[in-house]
């Protein structure tokens, strides 16, 4: 267990050899509350709590994994998301997948590609079924 003042996280984590620097990590992620604005100097984003099962392999350049789990918490712009769950591969800043949100605000079923890598000319490529939205309580 982690614990810093910006949160905490659990990590039981397999972590293997594999080649050229990569290693191949299995496991699960849980994080409580932690700070995910303060942590990567971003206004918009608040808290963050998270139970996630990672399959993969990560070196210093690339991480290529299988995720799966829920958000339990999610802050961003102010408001706090939670019953959010996901199922995808998670290249570098590509997500291919599954979001499922539940939240009392927001409920929609999402499948497809979000490829943030090039941050000038970010790709989108899904199918989303959006059942609610209240946007007057999102901000």
């Amino acid at each position: 267990m982690l614990a810093t003042e910006i949160g905490g996280a659990t990590c039981l984590l397999q972590v293997s050899s594999l080649r050229d620097g990569c290693r191949g990590v299995l496991g699960d992620v849980k994080t409580s509350s932690l700070q995910l604005g303060e942590l990567l100097e971003n206004d918009l984003l608040g808290p963050l709590s998270l139970n996630v099962h990672v399959n993969g392999e990560l070196s210093s350049e690339h991480s290529d994994a299988e995720v799966s789990g829920e958000i339990l918490r999610l802050g961003i712009n102010g408001y706090d998301y939670d019953s959010l769950r996901m199922k995808g591969h998670l290249v570098n800043r590509e997500f291919n997948g599954l979001i499922e949100a539940r939240d009392r605000n927001l409920r929609f079923d999402f499948r497809g590609l979000l490829d943030l890598n090039d941050e000038q000319r970010p790709r989108y490529d899904f199918a989303m079924d959006l059942e609610e939205a209240n946007l007057a309580a999102l901000g």
